[in-house]
Formats: C-alpha cells, structure tokens, sequence
C-alpha cells in the first residue's frame, strides 16, 4: 500500500489539527503546527544518526498526516532494528574542551 493510501485510510488530518492533540513540553498548551512541517520536512535525528520524518501526503493544496502516523514516528525515533542501545554520540571537539577545563579546575582546585 503506498504512502498516500495510507494516510487516507487512517483518518486524515491536517498540521494544525495534530499539533492540538500533543502537549508541549517547553510552553503552556500544545505544540505549533510548524513542528509537525518540521518533522515532515528535516525530520529528528536519532541517536545513531539516522532521520526519521513525519509521514505526510499533499492533498488539495495542504499536507495531511494521521494520529496514526504520528504514533509511527514517535515509536521509530524510540526503537533499533536489533533492540540493541543505542551509541552515545560522540562529543564535539569543543564540548570536550570545556568539560576537560571544568575538569582541571575541579582536580586544581582539589590540591590534585
């Protein structure tokens, strides 16, 4: 089946209609119709680098997606292909600065 006759056969709805069903964690009330284009456009990183998009089909000069197909990318950007944990990033070269810096300041200021 593909992608669009799926989105149609779960309940269409649009951007703004999905983002009043998610609960913001940043500010009072729910999140922006903007996050749910961002999610389907750049998608969110996963932890081991890999993008994971919101499904959404273009219909009659606006995008739909489904509740269903939001639970889909929510459980993607949580799951592995071999349940194995996912990799710890690696740090930047100057986020490792700074936390060695800290680290030197702790152990000086210790008498080490």
């Amino acid at each position: 089946m593909n992608l669009a006759a799926k989105i149609l056969n779960e309940n269409p709805i649009g951007f703004a209609a999905l983002a009043r069903r998610i609960e913001s964690r940043k500010r009072d009330g729910t999140i922006t119709p903007q996050a749910c284009w961002r999610w389907h456009t750049r998608g969110v990183r996963r932890r081991d680098g890999t993008v994971v998009k919101l499904e959404a089909v273009f219909c009659a000069g606006r995008y739909l997606t489904s509740y269903v197909a939001y639970e889909r990318f929510v459980i993607a950007q949580n799951e592995t292909a071999d349940s194995t944990p996912l990799p710890v990033p690696p740090r930047s070269p100057s986020k490792r600065q700074r936390e060695d810096a800290n680290a030197a300041q702790i152990l000086e200021s210790a008498g080490i």
